[in-house]
């Protein structure tokens, strides 16, 4: 049988992580990679639970993944956010496509809630993510710092059993997110030699 390892993300997420271990702890394997600007209980809580901690100096998304993809020891990688829960339906779902030799990546749906409600409408759902992985097969966009891209060499294919994906549970957070994806935006312009200009303004009589 082909092996599955699962990657997390993780940045001071100890009040998750747990719960987002225990979701997939049918992995065969269970690796946190740490940014190593975290400063509480996250990497003692997952290596409590056993999973293998791999600190990692975070410079942004893509290169922060593309790291994480040499360090399973099987064939197939599967990256779950801390704020993300995997059902044992999409586990059962993972088990069966990755006999397949054809595919080099799946695509999983998401149903995502926001401050506790799911989200079914304004391109919430399904929200597909490229996660399920097969190595030597896949890579990170590195000019795509944020909202990252995974170039293929090979089929890619959509699965129907959804990621949990808990966005935001405060106000606050989702302001703090937001923010930082805009840093990240502003990056991404910037390199492309894409300056900001003032428009034109019309006065309305």
């Amino acid at each position: 049988m082909v092996g599955v390892s699962v990657a997390i993300m993780a940045r001071n997420n100890e009040d998750e992580i747990a719960d987002c271990l225990q979701s997939v702890a049918w992995a065969d394997e269970r690796i946190i990679l740490l940014d190593t600007r975290s400063t509480d209980r996250t990497a003692a809580i997952a290596q409590a639970m056993g999973a293998r901690v791999v600190p990692h100096p975070f410079e942004d998304f893509a290169r922060q993944r593309e790291f994480g993809l040499a360090l399973p020891r099987n064939a197939w990688l599967f990256y779950v956010d801390s704020d993300e829960r995997a059902t044992p339906a999409l586990a059962q779902e993972i088990r069966r496509v990755i006999q397949d030799e054809m595919c080099a990546g799946w695509w999983v749906p998401r149903r995502n809630y926001i401050w506790g409600r799911e989200i079914k409408h304004g391109g919430w759902y399904p929200d597909y993510q490229l996660r399920l992985l097969r190595l030597g097969r896949a890579h990170y966009d590195l000019t795509r710092p944020v909202h990252e891209i995974v170039i293929l060499d090979g089929r890619e294919g959509h699965l129907r059993e959804p990621l949990i994906h808990h966005n935001y549970r405060t106000i606050g957070q989702f302001i703090a997110k937001q923010r930082q994806y805009v840093a990240y935006e502003a990056q991404i312009l910037y390199q492309e030699g894409i300056k900001p200009k003032l428009r034109d303004r019309k006065s309305v009589v």
